[in-house]
């Protein structure tokens, strides 16, 4: 539900670091007449915040009831609360936001069911545990198999090409208006590739047939069949233990992940792939209802300032990606790159899934995703001059030395304007 009474906003310390990530993109779209705004017309992209300011002077207070993934001030939710900080900012606190950490309304898989009830407003929910009311956004998450796997540049070049594509797709939106949700941001990972996180070193097909690997879903679990594994499905709460005691092999999931369980304890080898697995993204939706409720600067707004959510997400990953290497080589361990062998059984597979997706949603469906890919990489290596061979291994000596993001989130927002709020 929407309250129309303030709210405090908890975590008002991300304030100051929303407003710094953000700075840079705002000035550089400035138009160079003084733009005009209201709470009816909206607001045009671009526009500094006293723009903002001045269109939300007449308009009510809102209180969206939001929740976040992780605990306050944990790295698991730092872009949602990042996020709720720059939307309270620039609305100049006419939105606010009341935050219960730690999914403590609803775990991810029953978010969706407590926004219908009001419960909540909005979430990151997980559609591809729910193919059936989803399917063409598990059909999109699918498509993370295409691009190959790189520490820097596949983080980039999995988000962008989500964006591109799963705003332009329709049946993405409407699954999500059936649903009675509407997106905010519509593609989230928390790494560009799974490693196998292991109790020792499994680099080679004999060191993988047979082994008991954790995974997340039905496509990665396909996958793993395919390397000659045998996956397994198990609660992320007796992972550690299943570890320790030998039950389990390794888990198939994203570092950052690990490094939130402690797992780096009993199992710090990092086997890494140049094939990439298939992703399990989130989205941040809220209710269609609350959101056609708002007014147009308001929507606008919450879609403008998903460069904070976006560019935290990814600077989140690589610092977690970071403190996974650190950590699994105190513990003995370290980054272990897999043979060729099982690269080229995993890219094999890989066609495979393909080749199904285009059974069931088309041969122009998959060049889309396909197509996407390559536009991305190029604009990503080539335009931006990002390096498409760092690893995790290489990761903490590249990033002081990279490009800023500042060019690549203007150029993720030029290719989604047109999807922009505008009435």
């Amino acid at each position: 539900m929407v309250k129309k009474n303030r709210a405090v906003l908890a975590g008002l310390g991300l304030i100051a670091t929303a407003a710094l990530l953000i700075s840079a993109c705002s000035s550089a779209d400035e138009p160079n007449e003084e733009p005009t705004a209201s709470a009816e017309d909206g607001v045009p992209f671009g526009s500094p915040m006293e723009v903002w300011h001045e269109a939300f002077e007449d308009v009510e207070p809102i209180t969206l009831i939001v929740q976040t993934p992780g605990p306050k001030g944990s790295p698991v939710g730092a872009k949602e609360e990042a996020y709720y900080a720059a939307v309270e900012q620039w609305s100049n606190g006419k939105i606010a936001f009341d935050i219960a950490y730690a999914n403590a309304i609803a775990g991810v898989l029953d978010a969706p069911q407590a926004i219908a009830e009001g419960r909540l407003d909005m979430s990151i929910v997980l559609p591809t545990y729910e193919a059936e009311r989803f399917p063409t956004y598990v059909a999109v998450a699918t498509g993370t198999v295409i691009p190959e796997s790189s520490a820097v540049v596949g983080m980039l070049q999995q988000h962008a090409w989500m964006w591109d594509v799963g705003w332009h797709n329709q049946d993405v939106i409407d699954e999500f208006t059936d649903a009675g949700l509407a997106i905010i941001e519509p593609f989230n990972i928390s790494t560009e590739n799974y490693p196998f996180i292991c109790t020792q070193e499994r680099t080679s097909a004999q060191d993988v047939a047979g082994a008991q690997i954790v995974a997340s879903s039905a496509v990665l679990a396909s996958q793993l069949t395919a390397l000659g594994a045998s996956p397994v499905f198990i609660s992320p709460y007796e992972l550690f233990e299943g570890l320790q005691r030998g039950t389990v092999a390794c888990t198939a999931t994203a570092p950052q992940n690990a490094i939130s369980q402690g797992i780096y304890d009993v199992a710090p080898y990092l086997n890494t792939f140049t094939t990439t697995f298939a992703l399990t993204p989130g989205a941040l939706a809220i209710g269609k209802d609350v959101y056609d409720s708002l007014p147009l600067v308001a929507r606008q707004l919450l879609f403008d300032r998903t460069d904070v959510f976006l560019r935290v997400q990814i600077e989140s990953t690589w610092t977690a990606n970071q403190d996974s290497v650190a950590t699994a080589k105190e513990a003995g361990g370290g980054v272990f790159p897999v043979s060729r062998e099982l690269n080229g059984r995993l890219a094999d597979f890989n066609g495979t899934i393909l080749d199904d997706l285009r059974a069931a949603h088309g041969d122009a469906f998959v060049q889309t995703m396909i197509d996407a890919n390559e536009r991305w990489y190029d604009v990503i290596v080539d335009d931006l001059g990002y390096d498409p061979d760092v690893t995790l291994d290489t990761l903490a000596d590249y990033l002081p030395t990279m490009p800023d993001l500042e060019a690549y989130m203007e150029a993720v927002f030029q290719s989604i304007l047109d999807v922009r709020p505008s009435e």
